[in-house]
């Protein structure tokens, strides 16, 4: 459209006004002479309802997709945060055990995290060493306790031996 013709200016809101004198300076303004009298005034001025529309579609739209950004944000990290914590779950439910059994045999499940399944590989290595440890001590204990109550020379029971028996 070239040319709108109004009688009378359209009366617009506060946020159209505002964007009305942030892109147009002022409403220009010429007089219509006619035998050198002024018979009307021609005033130009902008309209700002496509701008408007623009902006007011532009944030809809904006907002929804914030929306569906922080809804997605939001499935994931409790998706994560569930599997971060069922994997910490097994670490410290197997250690307990192993704290308040001692049985070095257990070892930790695998993890589908990288980082927990790097850490529980260390974890289960560290249980595997302690249980060769272990075992090492009992033999030796073993040992020790059975070279106490013979005699080394003779290689018959000793003293200890008859006053335990």
């Amino acid at each position: 459209m070239l040319v709108n013709w109004q009688d009378q200016q359209q009366q617009d809101g506060w946020y159209e006004n505002f964007l009305r004198e942030w892109i147009y300076a002022r409403p220009l303004s010429v007089n219509i002479n006619h035998a050198e009298n002024v018979v009307g005034t021609l005033t130009l001025a902008g309209t700002v309802k496509g701008a408007t529309d623009f902006i007011r579609y532009s944030v809809m739209i904006l907002s929804s997709g914030m929306l569906c950004v922080l809804i997605v944000a939001f499935m994931l990290s409790a998706f994560l945060h569930r599997g971060i914590l069922q994997t910490l779950r097994n670490i410290t439910s197997s250690i307990h055990y192993v704290i308040s059994s001692g049985d070095f045999s257990l070892r930790i499940p695998e993890s589908p995290t990288k980082e927990f399944q790097l850490f529980s590989d260390d974890l289960n290595s560290l249980l595997a060493e302690m249980q060769s440890l272990q075992a090492s001590l009992l033999r030796d204990n073993r040992s020790l306790a059975a070279k106490a109550l013979e005699d080394p020379l003779t290689g018959l029971a000793n003293r200890a031996a008859f006053v335990r028996s």
